[in-house]
């Protein structure tokens, strides 16, 4: 599956078109799902005394503390999580996350983690030397000077809150289109929905979190900020991750 994937993305990076990058995009997207609901429907059949994947749990190291950054990547790794059907931890200083789900699924979410961050990042430092930013007054502050860490702030909550939604609507896009073109007794929603209650009592075993993640309040200071992140998460698009499996780089590298 991840060849596949892999193919699908390259053809995203190298489409003519933005149109056509986006269909490319979608298709990796619900590639992911589709893959997902045929393992989760194969392991409905079979017996837990036979190989099967198992739950399991992966630290995601995010990046160094005190980095601005990493409490937006800390949220961005729970909404990839929520679509691909995994239950998050995040550390109380925001360096990492810990993922509780099947492999399978852990490692397709740890590819797009790594390529959607990079992409945001990247996206944000271009937001901010343009200083399109610059001459607005700041919506949340009474109309003070606009700052360009408040810039970086909005721009980040923005992008984070539409590739969580993109990833949504790709995920229930596979669903309907997997009931629609199988024969198969119980719908996609079902299957998931097992292996779900699964992972959850995994998590409910196994987590050692305490407590509630406070991470920082949602910014929307800037409306120019908005508007290109939601433009700039709209058009983006996966890339392999640059190590699968093994030790990985910190997402903020």
């Amino acid at each position: 599956m991840l060849e596949t994937l892999s193919k699908l993305l390259n053809q995203a990076e190298n489409a003519a078109t933005e149109a056509e990058a986006e269909a490319f995009f979608g298709k990796a997207q619900e590639l992911a799902t589709l893959h997902a609901i045929s393992l989760a429907e194969a392991r409905a059949h079979t017996q837990r005394s036979q190989q099967r994947e198992q739950p399991t749990h992966e630290q995601i190291t995010i990046g160094l503390p005190r980095q601005h950054i990493n409490s937006h990547l800390c949220l961005l790794s729970v909404a990839i999580g929520e679509a691909n059907s995994l239950r998050t931890n995040i550390a109380s200083n925001n360096t990492y996350v810990i993922w509780f789900g099947l492999p399978s699924d852990i490692e397709a979410a740890t590819m797009l983690l790594h390529s959607v961050a990079h992409q945001m990042a990247r996206a944000a430092d271009a937001f901010v030397r343009g200083r399109s930013w610059a001459d607005e007054r700041d919506r949340e502050n009474r109309g003070a000077p606009m700052t360009a860490q408040k810039a970086r702030k909005t721009y980040y909550t923005t992008y984070v809150r539409v590739i969580g939604q993109r990833l949504m609507a790709a995920r229930h896009a596979a669903e309907a289109e997997y009931d629609r073109t199988t024969q198969a007794s119980v719908g996609a929603a079902v299957v998931l929905r097992g292996k779900e209650i699964e992972v959850r009592d995994y998590y409910t075993a196994n987590s050692t979190a305490r407590g509630s993640w406070r991470g920082n309040r949602a910014s929307f200071s800037s409306g120019r900020a908005v508007q290109r992140a939601t433009a700039d998460a709209t058009n983006a698009r996966l890339e392999p991750a640059r190590e699968i499996g093994g030790s990985r780089p910190a997402v903020a590298s």
